[in-house]
């Protein structure tokens, strides 16, 4: 089933302030751990000191090809015309607060 639609922007602010993530890893494996830096800064110059961070993350089913298997791709979607289809895991999958450990991962 596709669906769109459509809106209308009655009124626009400006973003004050930029929030970039940085991990060490493109991708993880259910398990891993998730290890990020964020660097969070105003737009107009002032330091961003001892703020709190709220933070969540979600989960995306995707597909995998492989250099090595040309024309192979894998998937979770490996049932047949009798089987019941996987369920999706993707999203919602965490959320917490914190404030940063180290005033220089801030910027």
């Amino acid at each position: 089933m596709d669906a769109s639609g459509s809106f209308r922007v009655e009124e626009y602010r400006a973003p004050q302030f930029r929030v970039d993530v940085e991990s060490k890893k493109k991708s993880l494996i259910a398990g891993e751990p998730l290890e990020a830096t964020v660097f969070a800064r105003y737009l107009f110059g002032g330091a961003m000191n001892d703020v709190q961070v709220k933070w969540s993350s979600q989960r995306t089913s995707t597909t995998f090809s492989s250099e090595n298997g040309v024309g192979f791709t894998f998937s979770q979607e490996t049932w047949w015309w009798d089987d019941n289809q996987p369920h999706d895991a993707s999203g919602f999958f965490a959320s917490g607060r914190a404030r940063p450990t180290t005033p220089a991962r801030w910027r």
